[in-house]
């Protein structure tokens, strides 16, 4: 497999409606090998997988330019103005220890589960991914602040839930299988995949 390749540090982002009662993950994830690794409701040690912080409040005007990474609407009390909080990365303990290692042009596979042998709970929403750029090095996100760094937009499904997601269930990995496709002209680094359902 010749090319360049890149090194991925997944972010996963849920936009959730406060309604919802249920919520999805990213059960594990993988690259051209197929060789599937455990993503979210692992040690922070054992995977490259983030989840963002919950608290997106009410956001009010004073808090629009807060470099946060947030999510999770359906965990804020309603009508409750509070400033978003957290960032990923910029902590010790935050630090991504693993990589994905991805060739441009190629995809990345996740799966999104929920209760057991379900798959992703919700019927609808939109499914985007984007990449933020940290640094030519394999450890240049080990330390980053993702939230200093430049997203750019690499894949936007409009529906893409009830449309792609749902309709296919992955039974040997218990959860709905989704595609990412990794732009080939990218330059080599690391890069944060971010995520958002």
């Amino acid at each position: 497999m010749g090319g360049r390749q890149l090194i991925v540090f997944p972010v996963l982002y849920f936009i959730l409606i406060p309604a919802v009662t249920g919520h999805g993950y990213i059960k594990s994830w993988a690259s051209d090998d197929h060789q599937f690794q455990k993503a979210q409701k692992q040690p922070l040690s054992a995977t490259a997988f983030r989840s963002a912080p919950s608290n997106i409040g009410w956001i009010g005007s004073q808090f629009i330019n807060s470099p946060a990474i947030v999510c999770g609407a359906s965990e804020t009390p309603k009508e409750t103005v509070a400033a978003p909080g957290g960032t990923l990365f910029s902590a010790a303990d935050q630090s991504a220890k693993k990589t994905l290692a991805v060739n441009a042009g190629s995809k990345v596979t996740l799966i999104v589960a929920g209760n057991e042998g379900e798959g992703f709970p919700h019927p609808t929403g939109h499914m985007l991914a984007y990449l933020g750029y940290c640094g030519k090095s394999s450890t240049a996100c080990q330390d980053f602040d993702a939230s200093k760094t430049d997203y750019h937009r690499i894949q936007a499904e409009v529906d893409g839930i009830p449309a792609k997601l749902r309709k296919h269930f992955d039974s040997e990995h218990d959860g709905h299988r989704w595609e990412v496709p990794i732009p080939k002209n990218i330059v080599d680094g690391s890069y944060i995949l971010r995520i958002e359902m």
